[in-house]
């Protein structure tokens, strides 16, 4: 969200593609509950550290925590009815917090978990578009991009003391996860957009205060065309992940989704 910035600059127009939303807009995001956003992603650094800065700024007055900045914001702690929630956010692209650095995350994850109660990891990894559905459990390139292995990282994260993982960057959902009681989403999506990238789900999810998950649920998201996004009716995306977690984890994932949307234990 940049208010008056540099164009940006290219080399070549064969694969650009040039994000920056109305400041304004950030009000939106406030009145609808956000608490903290990622600014890890492939189009934080589209113009350059001073839309970086603008950003940060707008959300400063919104009273939204961000982190995913490489050496500027590379965390956010929120406290929020007595509890001390930490953030921590990663991609493999220019400006953000570096995903395939995996020395540097365990460690960032490890020190921000000795000051909260809860970690919460979010990443913008993995290939684009309709077929990359399925997880590959390897790393993903995309546009000569080494775009991380998402499971290997999320896995990582875990063991070095995150709690929840929110993955992001395929712009369609993937399959959800309980490694070592801690819940994982490799992908969820677009939450407003048109298409196949359309459908999303919202993850409610409930920990105990060791950061276990103990239940979730999944909220139906669809926009067609260019309404809001809105309740699917027909749950679209929770049969989709349904499917995936069978397809992608054939001996089991460790959670059952139901045909509601409820998320438990096996």
């Amino acid at each position: 969200m940049t208010k008056a910035v540099r164009r940006k600059n290219v080399q070549t127009t064969k694969i650009c593609y040039a994000f920056r939303t109305p400041s304004a807009y950030g009000q939106y995001l406030a009145d609808a509950g956000f608490d903290y956003l990622s600014l890890a992603n492939n189009h934080s650094n589209g113009f350059g550290a001073q839309g970086i800065t603008a950003t940060a700024g707008n959300l400063d007055e919104l009273n939204i925590k961000y982190s995913g900045i490489e050496n500027r914001f590379e965390t956010a702690i929120l406290k929020k009815n007595g509890v001390r929630y930490g953030f921590v956010s990663f991609a493999p692209n220019l400006a953000a917090v570096k995903l395939n650095d995996y020395a540097k995350f365990k460690k960032l994850i490890r020190k921000t978990k000795q000051k909260t109660d809860i970690v919460i990891v979010m990443f913008h990894g993995g290939a684009e578009g309709k077929q990359a559905e399925h997880l590959p459990f390897d790393t993903e390139i995309f546009y000569g991009e080494n775009r991380g292995n998402v499971v290997e990282f999320a896995r990582l994260a875990v063991d070095s003391g995150a709690d929840v993982v929110f993955g992001q960057g395929a712009h369609v959902t993937r399959a959800v996860e309980l490694y070592h009681d801690r819940f994982i989403s490799y992908s969820g999506g677009n939450f407003a957009t048109y298409g196949i990238s359309g459908i999303a789900p919202i993850f409610k999810i409930i920990t105990d205060k060791q950061g276990r998950f103990v239940s979730g649920n999944i909220i139906p998201i669809t926009q067609v065309g260019d309404k809001i996004p809105k309740i699917d009716p027909e749950k679209t995306v929770i049969e989709r992940i349904i499917y995936l977690n069978h397809s992608d984890f054939p001996n089991g994932n460790g959670l059952d989704v139901s045909p509601g949307g409820d998320i438990t234990r096996r």
